[in-house]
């Protein structure tokens, strides 16, 4: 049996890396359409939407002006949402990667 030649093997790791990359692209578009359709019940409720790669999401309605940062009742989970949101939000990129993750972070005031 021979070896792997160093030009396979980085033809192959450039074939991966343009494959992901239109992955990424691909997966960027669809979590813009995800947001603009969930955006009229966030802004309609008020709640404002936050994503981080890995960790998940957190969803929040207004508190007082002198709430401390975190407040537990300050949070929706997610079984506080409409099914199908939650089924967008949910939805598999990959293995422990749903579309919610990749999804541009929504704030009060800022729509």
């Amino acid at each position: 049996m021979r070896d792997l030649s160093k030009k396979t093997l980085d033809q192959i790791s450039q074939e991966l890396e343009a494959t992901q990359a239109r992955f990424a692209e691909e997966v960027a578009k669809l979590a813009e359409q995800a947001r603009a359709e969930i955006l009229p019940y966030f802004k309609k409720h008020q709640l404002s939407f936050t994503a981080g790669a890995g960790w998940g999401w957190v969803i929040t309605k207004p508190s007082a002006d002198t709430a401390p940062y975190y407040r537990p009742e300050d949070h929706v989970q997610d079984e506080g949402l409409p099914q199908n949101i939650r089924a967008l939000l949910n939805l598999e990129v990959s293995y422990n990667n749903q579309l919610g993750l990749h999804i541009r972070d929504i704030r009060r005031g800022e729509w």
